[in-house]
C-alpha cells in the first residue's frame, strides 16, 4: 500500500474546510431519448442546458444560479432545413450561440455543414441558417474537426478530403481549411495537398491565432521521399522531425518551418497559443525508442509577428525529478527504479499528455496521468473471455518559467481502476492562481476519512478527493463531502459554466435527474 510522504505532499491545516460547496437541484424528469449537448452560462441571472433528440428537436432548461429548480423547460422544434439532419454541437462565440449540424447525402457523397443563430429571448432560431461547408470531397462527418482561437474571436473546421490514392507510399493527404469570426462568417476556406506522403508524414494538431493565421504541426520522417536523408541504420530509420506549417492564404500554400528533436522520443504533442500570443508546442519525451515511459516535458515556444512571420524559437527539455518518480514507491519498487538509474532508463511509466495550462505570468503548467489497461483472459462453459480493468494512477505536475526552465515538479499520488473509464481520472479547474483536481480515489479517501472527528459521518454518502495546488507546488488535500447517498457521480464528466461554478447531471433513476452544483470558494 502506498503511504503518503510528507516532504512531498502536505495536507492542509483544515482537513475538511472544504474549498467547495454542493448542493442539488430539486429532482425534474430526465429526458428520454435526448442526448446531452452542452451546459452554459446562458445570461446573466441564468444557465441552460442543451439537449438534442434524432435531428428532430432541440431541448432547453434553464436554471437560476441557485439551481433549485428547473426555472423554464423549452422544446424547440428544428427549422424545415435541419430536420432530418446531425446535431453536432451548440457552439457559444462571445455570447453568441449557434446550432452546428450537417448533412450528408449517401448517393451524391455530398456534405453540408450549416451554423444556425440562435435567439436567447424568445429561445428560438432566428435565420436564415448560415452555410459553413458544401462538399462532397468527404465520406463521413467524422472526419471533422473543431478548433477554437483563445480569445473567442474566431473558429475552424478542418476535415480531410476524400483520398486520391489508396496506397499510404504514394497518396499525400488534402485537408480542407474553413475558417469563421464570431458571426460564423466565412473568412477563408481552402483544400490544401500537404507537403508528404502519408507514409511519410503525421499530422498531429491544428491551431488558429487570435490574428486569423492557421498552424498545422506535423512529424516527418527523417528518411521521407522529398528531401530526405538515406539511411539503412535500422536504428535510426524511422526518426523524425516537426515541421510548424503555416497556411498562407493569399497563396494558398503551406509555408513550412523544421524543429528537429535534439535525438528525443517525444508522443503525442499539442499546438496552443499562450496568453502572449506565442505557439506552444508540448508533450512528453524520452531518450529511448519505442517506449511508453517518459524522461520529462519538452516546450518549444515560437514567437512570431502578427502575420504568422516566425521571429524566434525556444526550446527546452525539462526532466522529471529522480525524487518525484520515486515517492510513494515500495521498497521493492525502488529497487528496480535503481537498477534503471544505473542503466540511465529511470522514467515514469505509461504517462499520457493531459493538458498545458498558460499562466498570466508568462508560466505554463504540465499535466500528465498514469494511464494503461490490462487484460485478463479466461475460458467459461467452453467459451474464451477477455476482461479488461482501466488504470488511472498518479498525475504528474511541472511547471515551467518563461524561458522554458523548471520551477517545481510534484505528483498526485493516487491509484484508480475499474471496468469503467467514467468513474477514473480526475477533473481540474483553476482559481486564484492555484489549480484543483477532484477524483475519486479509495485510499485517499480512507486516508482521510479515517481522521473525521464525527465517525458517524465515515460510512456516510460519498467522498470526493478535492487536492490544491498553490503556484508555489505546495500540495493540500481536503474531503468533499456528499451526504446523499449519489454513488453515480463521475468527477472526469464534471462541466465549469463560470470560473468557480462546476455542474453535473446525476441520474437519480430512470425517470429523474438532479443537478450536483459545486461552487469553488
Amino acid at each position: 500500500m502506498k503511504k503518503f510522504i510528507l516532504c512531498l505532499i502536505t495536507l492542509s491545516n483544515s482537513l475538511f474546510s472544504q474549498t467547495l460547496s454542493y448542493s442539488f437541484s430539486d429532482e425534474f424528469e430526465t429526458l428520454k431519448k435526448y442526448e446531452e449537448l452542452s451546459f452554459f452560462k446562458f445570461n446573466e441571472t441564468s444557465y441552460a442546458s442543451f439537449y438534442s433528440r434524432d435531428g428532430k428537436d432541440l431541448a432547453i432548461q434553464l436554471f437560476d444560479p441557485t439551481f433549485k429548480s428547473v426555472t423554464t423547460q423549452s422544446i424547440i422544434t428544428l427549422p424545415e432545413e435541419c430536420k432530418n439532419s446531425f446535431v453536432s454541437r451548440i457552439l457559444k462565440i462571445k455570447n453568441e450561440f449557434y446550432l452546428i449540424y450537417y448533412s450528408w447525402d449517401r448517393k451524391t457523397k455530398n456534405s453540408k455543414m450549416f451554423a444556425y443563430p440562435f435567439d436567447k429571448a424568445s429561445l428560438s432560431f432566428k435565420g436564415p441558417a448560415k452555410k459553413m461547408i458544401d462538399t462532397d470531397q468527404t465520406d463521413d462527418e467524422s472526419y471533422y474537426k473543431y478548433d477554437y482561437s483563445n480569445d473567442s474571436t474566431k473558429s475552424m473546421t478542418t476535415f480531410r478530403c476524400r483520398r486520391k490514392e489508396r496506397k499510404d507510399k504514394v497518396n499525400k493527404d488534402v485537408i480542407s481549411f474553413n475558417l469563421f469570426d464570431s458571426k460564423m462568417d466565412l473568412i477563408y476556406a481552402h483544400d490544401i495537398e500537404m507537403p508528404y506522403t502519408e507514409y511519410d508524414m503525421e499530422n498531429l494538431d491544428y491551431e488558429i491565432d487570435s490574428h486569423g493565421n492557421i498552424f498545422v504541426l506535423i512529424s516527418v520522417k527523417i528518411n521521407n521521399a522529398v528531401d530526405g536523408i538515406v539511411n539503412t541504420d535500422k536504428e535510426n530509420e524511422d526518426g523524425v522531425r516537426f515541421e510548424l506549417l503555416k497556411v498562407n492564404q493569399t497563396t494558398h500554400t503551406l509555408e513550412s518551418t523544421k524543429l528537429y528533436l535534439d535525438n528525443k522520443y517525444i508522443s503525442t504533442p499539442v499546438l496552443s497559443e499562450d496568453l502572449n500570443h506565442n505557439l506552444v508546442i508540448a508533450g512528453f519525451y524520452s531518450d529511448q525508442k519505442k517506449t511508453k515511459s517518459f524522461n520529462g516535458a519538452f516546450v518549444f515556444k515560437v514567437s512570431y509577428e502578427a502575420d504568422g512571420t516566425i521571429k524566434n524559437i525556444l526550446k527546452s527539455y525539462s526532466d522529471f525529478p529522480k525524487e518525484v518518480i520515486e515517492a510513494e514507491a515500495s521498497a521493492r519498487e525502488k529497487r528496480k527504479m535503481e537498477k534503471k538509474e544505473a542503466k540511465g532508463e529511470l522514467e515514469v511509466n505509461n504517462l499520457k499528455f493531459n493538458k498545458i495550462l498558460f499562466k498570466k505570468d508568462g508560466s505554463a503548467l504540465i499535466i500528465g496521468e498514469e494511464e494503461y489497461v490490462t487484460e485478463y483472459s479466461y475460458s467459461m462453459n467452453g467459451k474464451n473471455y477477455t476482461s479488461r480493468t482501466y488504470h488511472y494512477d498518479d498525475i504528474f505536475l511541472l511547471k515551467i518559467d518563461p524561458q522554458g526552465k523548471t520551477v517545481w515538479c510534484t505528483k498526485i499520488d493516487k491509484g484508480q481502476s475499474g471496468d469503467k473509464k467514467s468513474f477514473l481520472s480526475y477533473y481540474n479547474y483553476s482559481l486564484n492562481d492555484n489549480d484543483y483536481f477532484i477524483f475519486r480515489d479509495s485510499f485517499i479517501e480512507q486516508e482521510l476519512v479515517d481522521q473525521l472527528p464525527d465517525k458517524k459521518l465515515r460510512n456516510k454518502g460519498l467522498y470526493l478527493a478535492n487536492v490544491k495546488i498553490d503556484a508555489g507546488g505546495k500540495i493540500a488535500k481536503s474531503l468533499l463531502h456528499i451526504e446523499e447517498d449519489e454513488d453515480d457521480i463521475r468527477p472526469r464528466q464534471f462541466e465549469s459554466v463560470t470560473d468557480n461554478l462546476i455542474v453535473y447531471h446525476v441520474r437519480s433513476d430512470r425517470k429523474n435527474t438532479r443537478i450536483l452544483r459545486l461552487q469553488a470558494k
